[in-house]
């Protein structure tokens, strides 16, 4: 996120450019001003500053369980929760979800995922979940 003095100063910047009369110097001085930016950005994940997280919350995700019983369950859950830890020096964002088919007087399970398993155990869309081997569904307490 931009600082609030940063910002100032970029707009700033960019009005005395354009107060003036427009050249074609001072739209390539802009193009350069974000240009710059654009790969600072680039080089934000490597630096821990920007994490790509794997779904947003409200989305619907899902997962193939195989259940304490040996049946397998399609799992449809809501994201309830993100939240960021870094492990050995490798971040991961933790998502949560809870089941999003509820049943009255049955109490929602709330399953947490780390977001290396998206794409091997917890999908975004169904069909790529149908398609894997079901995972051992161990819901959090």
């Amino acid at each position: 996120m931009i600082s609030e003095n940063a910002r100032e100063n970029f707009v700033s910047s960019v009005y005395s450019l354009l107060s003036d009369e427009p050249t074609n110097e001072k739209a390539n001085m802009i193009i350069d001003f974000f240009d710059t930016i654009t790969e600072d950005m680039v080089e934000l994940p490597k630096e821990g500053l920007l994490i790509n997280a794997p779904c947003k919350l409200g989305d619907t995700i899902y997962a193939k369980a195989r259940l304490n019983s040996g049946k397998t369950q399609m799992l449809t859950m809501i994201v309830t929760e993100l939240s960021f830890r870094q492990l050995e020096k490798k971040d991961s964002v933790i998502v949560s979800a809870i089941e999003s088919i509820h049943i009255v007087g049955k109490e929602s399970k709330l399953y947490k995922f780390d977001s290396s398993c998206f794409g091997k155990v917890v999908f975004t869309n169904i069909e790529d979940a149908m398609n894997i081997e079901p995972f051992y569904a161990l819901p959090q307490s």
